[in-house]
This record gives structure tokens, sequence and C-alpha cells, in this order.
């Protein structure tokens, strides 16, 4: 009997030390995350190359009509070198754009390298952080656009038909690559099963990944 008692006073010790110790540790590397998040999502606008006004001058000459709103902060958010477009010369667009220039620059050459006449997009800029983390999205930045149909295609009705539409959607975003940093579809997790993500970010959802994040960002703004 004092054996069984020693052995369950023994466990209860043990566990309780490992479950002390992990809770510990838990709060070390949520507090370094935090950290890290916040240099990141303060070092990020600072990077952010907008084109400057070879930029705008590129927009005026190729007939796009647009406002220059110069650089718009707000909060922890800023677009450098901002634009509203309101209309493409090549592709209708379901409603205004704000973008910073050099992103809109991509995107329209994107454009009219998938022959798109028509787009719907879900929106540009907005000052949030990425769902489930504490990092900054990059439409805090003007940096990203989530695009739900390109002319008669949808992303949630035909990404997945293996149609024409369909077809074409995955062509579109095997172009997108050649133009983005990063292009999220519905293969890529149940969040997008209804829009395309495209940015001239860098995604760090985890804790190696904003610190490579960082240092690729540095690398990429002076080389």
């Amino acid at each position: 009997m004092m054996r069984l008692l020693k052995f369950i006073l023994k466990f209860i010790f043990v566990t309780s030390t490992l479950t002390f110790i992990a809770g510990v540790a838990a709060l070390y590397f949520e507090k370094q995350n935090q950290t890290v998040s916040r240099v990141y999502n303060e070092l990020r606008p600072n990077l952010i190359q907008g084109g400057g006004q070879q930029c705008l001058s590129a927009m005026s000459t190729a007939g796009i009509e647009f406002v220059s709103l110069g650089d718009v902060r707000d909060k922890n958010c800023l677009i450098k070198n901002a634009i509203r477009i309101k209309t493409l010369p090549n592709t209708k667009l379901s409603s205004p754009l704000t973008l910073n220039c050099r992103t809109a620059s991509k995107l329209i050459n994107w454009l009219d390298e998938i022959e798109a006449k028509r787009i719907d997009h879900m929106g540009t800029y907005n000052c949030r952080k990425m769902r489930g983390s504490p990092i900054m999205s990059e439409h805090s930045f003007g940096t990203a656009i989530d695009i739900a149909r390109i002319n008669e295609a949808s992303i949630k009705k035909h990404w997945d038909n293996g149609g024409v539409e369909g077809n074409y959607l995955h062509r579109a975003a095997k172009s997108a690559y050649s133009h983005f940093s990063n292009v999220i579809t519905p293969d890529d997790n149940a969040l997008h099963h209804d829009h395309f993500h495209l940015d001239n970010g860098y995604r760090a959802p985890h804790l190696p990944k904003i610190i490579h994040t960082i240092i690729n960002e540095i690398v990429r703004y002076f080389w």
C-alpha cells in the first residue's frame, strides 16, 4: 500500500512539474513571438517600394484613370505611393481599387497577360492582421488584392469543374506567380475557396519564417 502511495505521489509530482515547465515555456515563446511580430509589423511598411513618380507617369501614359493619394498612413498601416484606380483601358472593374502604385502596375500587367476583360474583386486595402496571426496582412499596405471572378469564370463555382472556365482560372493562377510574391488559391486552404489572394509581400505565420521574412525584405530592398 505504501509503495502504491509513493508511486502516486511521485506521478503527481512529475506530471505537475512537467505541466509547470510546459506552461512557462509556452508563455516564453508566446512573448518572443509577440515581440518578433511587433518588430515585423513596424519594419514591413518601411521596406515597401511604391514605385515613385516613374510609376505614376507610366500609369498616366497607359491611359489608366486614377487618383494619386500619396502616402496613406492609418495606425500600423501604410500605403506608399497609393493610387485609387477608377478604370482600366482593357479590364472592367467591379469597383475602384486602392493599391500602392507598384502593386497596381503588376496587377495590370497580369490582367493584360491573361486577357481579363472584367474582374470582380473582394477588396484591396484593409488595415487588419492576417486571420489567426499577429502579423499585419499585406492588405494593410496596399500590396494585395482578392479576386472572386475573372471574365465569366467564378473561382467559387468553376475552380474545380474541369471545364473551360476552370482551366482558364488555373492558367491565370499559374501566370500570377510571375507577377506576385504570393498567390493563394482554393487549393491552398479553405479560407480561399471562393477567391484568389495575390500580394507582393512575404507570408510569415511562424516565428522562424518571420525572421526569414525580415532578412528577405532587407536583402530585397537593398539589392
